[in-house]
C-alpha cells in the first residue's frame, strides 16, 4: 500500500469495563476510514474527506496534489446501513473491513448528536455521491479543521474514538488505526 511509506498506523485501546456497552466499528474502504455509530437497529457512518475529491467527484489523478499536500475544504460525509450488527454488515458490504470497539452508550449518543449537528449546519449545500447513499455537507464551525495529509479521514476517526474514551496512540502522519481486542 502507497500509504505506508508516508504515514504510519495508530493504536486505538477501548476503554476499560464500560458500565453500558455498545461496539462502535471503524469502517475500512481502501485508504478511506470511517466510524459507524449504532442507531435504531443499524448504523449510520460518519467519515471525513476532502469536499472536491469527495463530494463533488473532482478524483482525477491530476487532483490529488491539492487534496493531500495543503489544506483544503474538508467535507462530512454519512451513510446510514440498515444491518442489525456487524455480521450482517460485513456480509453486506463484503470489500469493506470492520473492527469492533466496545465503548459507553452514552458516549456514542454524544457524539452522534454532535456529527449531526454539524450536518445539520451544512445540510443546505448537502450533495451525495460514493459510496451509493452517501451524503456530503461541507465541514463549518465545530465539524473538522480543513483537509490534508496531516488532518485526514484518520486522524478524524481518532478523534471521535478518543471522545468515545478509547485512547489512540499518537503517530506523525495517520493512514491507519489497528484496534487492540475489548
Amino acid at each position: 500500500m502507497i500509504w505506508g511509506a508516508v504515514g504510519a498506523t495508530s493504536t486505538v485501546v477501548p476503554p476499560p469495563s464500560p458500565r453500558d456497552p455498545v461496539t462502535v466499528a471503524i469502517v475500512r474502504e481502501g485508504v478511506h476510514l470511517g466510524l459507524l455509530l449504532p442507531c435504531g437497529g443499524g448504523f449510520v457512518e460518519y467519515g471525513v474527506g476532502d469536499w472536491s475529491w469527495d463530494a463533488l467527484g473532482n478524483d482525477r489523478w491530476y487532483d490529488l496534489p491539492a487534496t493531500v499536500l495543503w489544506p483544503t475544504q474538508a467535507t462530512l460525509g454519512r451513510r446510514v446501513h440498515r444491518q442489525p450488527d456487524l455480521a450482517a454488515l460485513r456480509a453486506a458490504e463484503p470489500d469493506s473491513e470492520f473492527t469492533g470497539v466496545v465503548v459507553e452508550r452514552a458516549d456514542v449518543e454524544h457524539l452522534r448528536r454532535q456529527l449531526e449537528s454539524a450536518f445539520a449546519a451544512g445540510v443546505a449545500d448537502e450533495v451525495r455521491g460514493w459510496p451509493a447513499g452517501t451524503e456530503y455537507v461541507p465541514c463549518g464551525a465545530g465539524c473538522w479543521r480543513s483537509y490534508s495529509l496531516l488532518a485526514d479521514c484518520a486522524d478524524a476517526c481518532a478523534a471521535w474514538l478518543e471522545q468515545l474514551g478509547c485512547s489512540v496512540s499518537w503517530v506523525p502522519v495517520r493512514v491507519d488505526l489497528i484496534a487492540t481486542p475489548s
